[in-house]
């Protein structure tokens, strides 16, 4: 935490917003962290992480921060190419979601929104081209 707050005290200084967002990982993923008691023990930064007093320190700092691990793209495996890694589907999905949330919009207003959904559709679409490696 000294380390980011040395940058959270440049950026400060430069006028620059720091944000963090916290991405969704699969449901199982999250259930796992949260209540698998046999991996407790290891869990340790992941339940420091989504502590309350995690969250005022980055506040603190003056850092934004967007939490989404719980988020309803968790419950879409297509969000997803693995337990805890976004699809480009799962990634658009998420600029979705934050788009939403008042306070990332006031920082980002320039995203187009509309162009999101337009991406979302064509991801999404069953005519879509296939990805052909190697082929002109």
């Amino acid at each position: 935490m000294a380390a980011i707050g040395r940058i959270a005290e440049m950026a400060k200084q430069r006028g620059i917003t720091l944000v963090g967002v916290q991405l969704p990982f699969i449901r199982a993923g999250i259930d796992y962290l949260d209540h698998n008691e046999s991996y407790r023990d290891y869990a340790g930064v992941w339940r420091e992480f989504e502590s309350d007093r995690n969250r005022n320190r980055l506040e603190t700092l003056g850092i934004r921060f967007f939490d989404l691990a719980r988020s309803p793209i968790n419950d879409d495996k297509a969000n997803f190419v693995d337990s805890y890694h976004v699809s480009e589907l799962g990634a658009l999905r998420v600029i979705q979601r934050l788009l939403d949330l008042p306070g990332f919009r006031a920082i980002f207003p320039d995203i187009d929104s509309v162009r999101t959904e337009q991406h979302v559709r064509e991801v999404t679409s069953e005519s879509r081209p296939a990805l052909r490696i190697g082929s002109p």
